[in-house]
């Protein structure tokens, strides 16, 4: 498996990309990453956050099906929320 790259590393990328004026691609050829890893690492910086590596491995399909069942317990909950006022009228009469 393979290990994610050092916070040091990119940061020392996304300087050269700053101070040097280096493209994506002569960044990437200098500390040897891809020309894609310095776009995500430039757009997380961007976006306010730190270039820092995600997690690595684990099993991605039960956290989606995590995701998925809490996605529709709020759809559930904000339909019961939506429908609360017609069922309070209709327990009253």
């Amino acid at each position: 498996m393979s290990k994610a790259l050092s916070l040091d590393l990119r940061q020392r990328a996304l300087a050269a990309l700053h101070d040097e004026g280096l493209s994506h691609r002569e960044a990437a050829a200098r500390f040897r990453v891809s020309a894609a890893s310095i776009s995500r690492w430039r757009a997380l910086v961007r976006d306010g956050s730190e270039p820092r590596p995600g997690p690595l491995g684990g099993d991605r399909l039960a956290v989606s099906r995590w995701a998925m069942r809490k996605r529709h317990y709020k759809i559930r909950m904000l339909r019961l929320r939506m429908m609360a006022p017609s069922l309070a009228l209709s327990a009253a009469a």
